[in-house]
């Protein structure tokens, strides 16, 4: 057996350049379905990572239509112009009927809008648990710490704002004319594009800076006790709340480009579709090459070879170019997963309501 593998391995050596050729071929067909295997499950955690990082399944919130221009204000510490606050007692009474909603955290978006500098300020309850934009927490770098409480005179700031102004933890804030305390710095790291803001409040800090007369938010993030139920709790939360509007991965897609949409919703069938392709592309392949060499077979029958050997010999000649295809193709997925993909890491990102 390692005598007629011996042989078989310097004829390939001989023939090296008709084997190479082969390989890459068949490498190639091999690479294909295994790619859109790789790009597929790629383009899937891209648009579900901002849901599934901040742990939760919906996000609720009233856009602002029709607004006229008369009223839009764009002095001061103001709520985004597309998006209505509404009142954080209501929304409260109302989720607590929804069984299967397992936890939930609400946001109060803010804007500084200023022609020199806007900024993006989103004020938390420290009071709620740790899903959506509540779970900067866990995202903290060291050296820094959560807010004291929820009328705190201090700020979070996200990482990269921070190091563009130069600003370190326990050092002060201006923000409105006011001094704050740094009480950390917030890295999101390859968890996507979790939340454009660049300055985060406690709740009632962020209520008195925007002249809020009322506990209002404009945005709440629900986690369910099962992604399952997301159906059924979309249908309650609508009925609850008319008018508003749910943001969910579905609702993500539209800023993912239309070749990865296709590919999110329909790349199972994609990969199913040109996996028979490859393969019999792939057959077709080791046909020829196996034509261009069929001459020793006769060679070796004329040798008197037993047909035992000559299969063993066609079988181990395969085997030994698949092998080296399917190498190959295994390393252009690395290539592709591990090279490529990473500079592709665009998420969608949540819509928080900055448009004019």
């Amino acid at each position: 057996m390692m005598g007629v593998a011996g042989i078989i391995l310097r004829n390939q050596l001989f023939y090296i350049r008709k084997v190479l050729l082969t390989v890459f071929l068949t490498g190639l067909m091999m690479f294909i379905p295994i790619a859109a295997v790789v790009m597929t499950s790629h383009i899937k955690e891209l648009a579900e990572r901002p849901l599934q990082s901040l742990q939760t399944e919906l996000i609720l919130q009233n856009d602002r239509t029709g607004g006229k221009a008369e009223e839009i204000r764009t002095t001061g510490v103001i709520p985004p112009f597309n998006l209505q606050a509404f009142s954080l007692n209501t929304m409260r009474d109302k989720l607590k009927d929804i069984g299967e909603v397992r936890q939930y955290s609400s946001a109060l978006v803010l804007w500084q809008f200023d022609l020199n500098n806007t900024r993006t300020i989103i004020a938390l309850n420290t009071d709620e648990p740790q899903v959506g934009l509540r779970k900067i927490e866990s995202f903290l770098m060291p050296g820094g710490r959560f807010f004291a409480g929820n009328a705190a005179r201090e700020v979070i700031l996200e990482r990269h704002f921070a190091r563009l102004y130069k600003h370190e933890v326990n050092s002060a804030f201006e923000l409105a004319d006011q001094q704050y305390t740094i009480a950390g710095i917030v890295d999101f790291k390859e968890q996507s594009n979790l939340s454009t803001a660049s300055i985060f409040l406690p709740y009632e800090t962020g209520l008195k800076l925007s002249g809020q007369k009322e506990p209002v938010v404009n945005q709440v993030y629900i986690s369910l006790q099962s992604s399952s139920d997301m159906t059924a709790v979309s249908r309650k939360v609508e009925s609850l709340f008319p008018g508003y509007s749910l943001i969910t991965k579905d609702s993500l897609l539209k800023n993912l480009s239309s070749f990865n949409q296709f590919l999110y919703r329909f790349g199972s069938a994609f990969v199913l579709t040109i996996l028979p392709v490859s393969l019999l592309l792939i057959v077709w392949i080791l046909k020829i090459y196996r034509m261009d060499f069929r001459y020793q077979a006769d060679v070796l029958r004329t040798l008197g070879w037993p047909k035992k050997d000559i299969f063993t010999w066609l079988l181990f000649d395969i085997s030994v170019v698949a092998g080296a295809g399917l190498v190959l193709a295994l390393i252009l997925a690395v290539l592709l997963s591990n090279g490529l993909l990473p500079m592709l890491r665009n998420a969608p990102i949540l819509d928080q309501g900055f448009k004019l």
